[in-house]
């Protein structure tokens, strides 16, 4: 972990102007780990979070947990899914998230991986389908806002914080802070109740329709047609999809979206990526 002079304390404060005066002395922070705005340090900062969160969620029962995000990116991290996992099986606690979804998109599983997957660095349909069977199953909740929150962090068990600076959907690279204060936890945590309640809850339906359209009878019919077809033209696709009710565009574009398929003007033909996972209904 890289160790900046004073551990970034001048850049944190700064992220406090207009939230809250004299946050230190208010609050009794300790800072356990800062990260400056390096690919490398972001990583080993979410990997530290990550060993401690088995330990905090076995020694607090009645902990909280949840995230204030823009781009939900703790779902894209198959180490943090377990442990949201692990929390809902060893707690029966859903963890909730808040995440930034434009107005122009659509509340629906296609628009929010659309979204999403801009953002998520090294990623796959696993990684994709995996957070979607989190959501589906109702093992976290799901909230969406159509503007950026102001600060974005994460709460664990009732003392520890990851704060993330103010930074722009572009920028998947931040400083980062691991942070130990029960009076700034509660704070922000409240913070965090009032930001939900003016949200929009994203039900688990979406995303197992989503799931639904893409493991249908019909959906995989088509798949397996790919497969054993290779390339078809266009013309006879649409010839095919047209003999199929349960097809539509709506399944087409979540095929799309998951990188099974490409298509050009003249042909539609399976991916590496649509092979590995058809290979699942064999």
């Amino acid at each position: 972990m890289t160790i900046a002079d004073n551990n970034g304390l001048d850049s944190l404060k700064e992220n406090f102007e207009n939230i809250v005066k004299n946050p230190f002395e208010n609050f009794e922070i300790e800072i356990l780990e800062y990260s400056p705005a390096l690919k490398e340090d972001n990583k080993n900062i979410y990997d530290e979070v990550n060993k401690s969160l088995l330990e905090i969620i076995n020694d607090h029962e009645n902990g909280e947990y949840l995230h204030i995000t823009g781009e939900m990116r703790a779902f894209s991290d198959p180490i943090h899914r377990e442990k949201i996992k692990i929390l809902y099986e060893k707690r029966n606690y859903q963890i909730k998230t808040v995440f930034y979804l434009p107005s122009t998109l659509q509340i629906s599983g296609h628009d929010i991986l659309t979204y999403n997957k801009e953002h998520w660095d090294e990623t796959n349909w696993i990684d994709y389908l995996d957070a979607f069977d989190i959501l589906g199953e109702g093992q976290a909740l799901l909230y969406r806002v159509p503007e950026r929150e102001e600060l974005q962090y994460s709460l664990f068990g009732d003392e520890l914080i990851l704060f993330q600076s103010k930074h722009s959907s572009k920028v998947h690279i931040k400083e980062v802070w691991i942070l130990k204060s029960r009076k700034l936890f509660k704070f922000l945590f409240n913070r965090a109740k009032n930001v939900i309640n003016r949200s929009r809850f994203i039900h688990p339906m979406i995303f197992n329709d989503f799931k639904l359209s893409i493991s249908n009878d019909a959906t995989l019919h088509i798949m397996f047609l790919l497969l054993d077809n290779g390339k078809l033209d266009i013309e006879r696709f649409n010839n095919e999809i047209k003999k199929i009710n349960r097809f539509n565009e709506f399944n087409l574009e979540n095929l799309k979206i998951l990188e099974f398929i490409q298509q050009t003007d003249e042909y539609i033909e399976l991916t590496n990526y649509g092979k590995n996972y058809i290979s699942i209904f064999r």
